[in-house]
């Protein structure tokens, strides 16, 4: 029986500049969910030249572009197993809608056109909830929350790795129990 390699041992037999290749080719916006083991096979088999690696990276990286919010964006492997890179990109099918121009206060786009407000803005003025014994704005709340439970931005900590240990605490808590009700709140399931 053959022993299953993992992506950096697969990558690790390769030249620099198939795994410099591979490694920007991966950092394109492919279709969520896509494997990068499958990818590294797929390229392992069919990038055989500097030149190749190059032709496909530079047609990659054109085709994740053109494709971006497309449900035909195919995965990283299945591009590369059908040469894709031999491919000419379609034409754009149609011309987008208009765009409403109409800007909020903040700058943002009014998504709430009766009120001239963007999103965030109608949200902060009008999204209240009961805590503590008075209305208080939605947020102000959430932040109030978040800072209790030492869950705030730490100084010098990326976004994606603040989301991850909130993601973790809520996780743990819910593990533990803490978000389990014993009242019948008075919903019908």
């Amino acid at each position: 029986m053959a022993k299953k390699r993992t992506t950096e041992q697969i990558k690790s037999s390769w030249p620099k500049w198939k795994q410099g290749g591979f490694d920007l080719c991966w950092s394109f916006d492919w279709r969520l969910g896509c494997g990068k083991k499958e990818a590294a096979l797929a390229w392992d088999e069919w990038i055989d030249s500097e030149e190749l690696s190059t032709t496909a990276v530079n047609a990659a990286k054109k085709y994740c572009i053109s494709a971006k919010g497309s449900s035909y964006l195919a995965g990283m492997a299945p591009w590369i197993n059908q040469n894709r890179w031999e491919n000419e990109l379609p034409e754009p099918r149609r011309e987008q809608a208009p765009v409403n121009e109409a800007l909020c206060k903040c700058g943002g786009p009014v998504t709430i056109r009766y009120l001239g407000l963007c999103v965030r803005c109608y949200s902060n003025a009008h999204s209240m909830i009961y805590h503590l014994g008075e209305f208080r704005p939605f947020r102000e709340v959430f932040a109030i929350t978040l800072k209790d439970m030492g869950l705030t931005l730490s100084e010098g900590e990326s976004r994606d790795d603040w989301l991850d240990r909130c993601r973790l605490e809520f996780f743990r808590r819910a593990k533990s129990g803490l978000f389990k009700s014993t009242k019948n709140m008075g919903v019908d399931r």
